[in-house]
């Protein structure tokens, strides 16, 4: 029995649901037998509204509703309000619920601490085992405490709620969002702290944390050189585009190298352990055929992306996903639309705050414009957007940038403009002209480490790659420092590592066409490296060098760059994976 990847194809029209083939047998895949008030597995539900009301909707199936164990059939247990038919027997994971594991033979809730266990268990190598003093079946006692039952409950702490958030996939969530109001999502949603992201990565390697599933470390036996340098090709064909550099596309989470790109005819991705060998190309979404269409986010729990079909649109649309150990992802079960207008919207750039909103940058009839999700949970809603620049038209790209308090930097520009910064501080938008230097349309921006207030953007202009820096207050912000840091006609991306506060500037050059690094290390800059030549002198870069995407920060000791070549009609999309002093 093979566990459901939940890669189902997207449908285009918010609020449409995944075909009932698909959560069909995603719901007979997840459980070993059809849990009551599912009779043999009809009773598949994407909402609450799905389910009738007595039932409660929760990992894709209709679940009698129940406030203690007693409400629940033999062999059923209540959890999240519904019965599950937890603590099965089982040889492997795709046997269990995506809230459990398979351990000892049994179905075990995954766990952080032993509160988040029922009575007779506690939590040890992640999993809830029977106590050493209890009988084998304490773990399904249907009595347990109100220690255990505190993993439900709204004031709970970021390591309890890792089995709510971080394992399960989309189908899963649904019992927490669609189906109920703002006050049974709290437990879900608005009483987590920030800590809640801990769990998983520290920004997106192996999961460090004690007693969590760990996916592993990432990087093994690719080749490398002295310095410590992964080479790799992700992937060849006839149009491959990772779009433009203000935009990301590529992370590191559950132990896995994952980037996005076009194929040509739809929007893809791949994963790698080691970063020299690449998994099969597995499909996200039909449309969004080249990369600027489309761009993608990792808050160290879910993997955000905004999107539109073509370039000539009228909506972004929103989803987002679980990923798994394994590289699959679990997405939500439909997309949203994020911003619908009547004229033409284009370039998204998607960030997560860090209070769980997503906001999306991006271009409307020649102006940038920023919006932001309604919610904290996967649903986009009514969102609130602003016009970021009223003054000039053209072809704007906009990055950005979260900062604490759940503000947000953006930088929008366009080509022959001033260097622009919009600055969201949680109750207006703030913009300011502090240079009289021109840059290209694709700023890329960091902020310089975890928590930080200093915004970093680089960025090309006369033929020089330029560094700039912006202090942020509550109500106001300066750039402070400019400084030129590269004579080159490439584009540049830049990277921090949150560990050491050290910067990564990546940029390509077309004659020959090349990969180059700048490095700042503990305030000073490295002398400037080439990562990567070209073997033959027909291969060139496409769009100028634009084709460029790197990680937003490092992780697990890694900063991974990733662009685009063509030679002869056909392209390579490539990688190159650099140790960092954080390792």
């Amino acid at each position: 029995m093979q566990r459901p990847s939940g890669r189902a194809e997207a449908d285009p029209v918010a609020g449409q649901r995944t075909s009932a083939a698909f959560a069909l047998s995603a719901i007979c895949g997840l459980l070993a037998v059809a849990p009551t008030g599912c009779a043999s597995c009809q009773g598949v539900c994407i909402t609450q509204a799905d389910c009738r009301e007595s039932e409660i909707c929760i990992e894709s199936a209709c679940r009698i509703a129940c406030s203690d164990d007693t409400a629940c059939p033999a062999g059923q247990f209540c959890l999240f309000g519904g019965c599950l038919p937890l603590g099965r027997a089982c040889q492997g994971d795709d046997e269990c619920l995506r809230i459990e594991r398979c351990a000892e033979q049994h179905c075990r809730l995954v766990c952080l601490r032993s509160n988040d266990c029922r009575s007779g268990e506690h939590c040890q190598g992640g999993f809830c085992l029977p106590r050493a003093d209890a009988g084998a079946d304490a773990g399904l006692d249907a009595g347990r405490d109100a220690g255990a039952d505190a993993h439900v409950d709204a004031g709970r702490d970021a390591g309890a709620d890792a089995h709510l958030d971080a394992g399960r996939d989309a189908g899963a969530d649904a019992h927490l969002d669609a189906g109920r109001d703002a006050g049974a999502d709290a437990h879900a949603d608005a009483g987590r702290d920030a800590g809640v992201d801990a769990h998983d990565d520290d920004g997106g390697g192996a999961d460090t944390d004690a007693g969590w599933p760990d996916c592993g470390q990432f990087g093994g036996p690719g080749p490398e050189d002295a310095a410590g340098i992964h080479y790799s090709v992700v992937a060849s064909g006839s149009s491959l585009t990772v779009g433009f550099a203000n935009q990301r596309k590529s992370f590191l989470a559950r132990g896995r190298a994952w980037v996005f790109y076009a194929n040509g005819q739809k929007m893809v991705y791949r994963t790698s352990t080691d970063g020299e060998s690449w998994s099969q190309a597995i499909d996200v979404r039909n449309g969004s055929n080249a990369g600027p269409l489309f761009s993608t986010w990792y808050d160290g729990r879910y993997i955000h992306y905004a999107a539109t079909h073509t370039i000539s649109e009228t909506t972004i649309l929103y989803r987002r996903g679980v990923p798994a150990c394994d590289g699959t992802i679990d997405w939500s079960t439909s997309e949203n639309i994020a911003v619908s207008k009547s004229g033409t919207v284009n370039y998204p750039m998607i960030v997560v705050d860090d209070t769980g909103r997503p906001w999306i940058g991006y271009s409307y009839d020649e102006r940038p414009w920023a919006a932001r999700a309604e919610y904290d949970d996967g649903r986009w809603g009514t969102g609130t957007t602003w016009e970021l620049i009223r003054n000039w038209t053209g072809n704007w790209h906009v990055s950005m940038v979260p900062l604490p308090g759940g503000r947000i930097m953006a930088t929008p520009n366009i080509v022959s403009n001033h260097l622009c910064m919009s600055y969201f501080n949680g109750n207006n938008i703030l913009y300011h002209y502090r240079t009289d230097l021109f840059p290209n349309a694709y700023p890329s921006t960091v902020a310089k480490g975890a928590g930080s207030n200093d915004v970093l953007v680089v960025y090309l202009s006369a033929h020089k790659i330029y560094l700039a820096r912006a202090d942020v207050w509550e109500s106001d912000f300066v750039i402070n420092s400019l400084e030129m840091i590269a004579d080159s006609d490439g584009i540049p991306v830049v990277s921090s590592d949150p560990s050491t506060g050290d910067l990564y500037v990546f940029w390509l050059t077309e004659n020959p066409a090349a990969l180059h690094l700048l490095k700042k290390v503990a305030g000073a800059w490295q002398p400037s490296a080439t990562l990567w030549t070209a073997a033959s002198s027909e291969e060139v870069l496409p769009n100028s060098g634009s084709e460029i995407t790197s990680f937003y920060e490092a992780a697990s000791g890694h900063v991974g760059v990733f662009f685009v070549t063509e030679n002869t009609g056909s392209s390579t999309l490539r990688s190159v994976f650099v140790h960092t002093a954080g390792r």
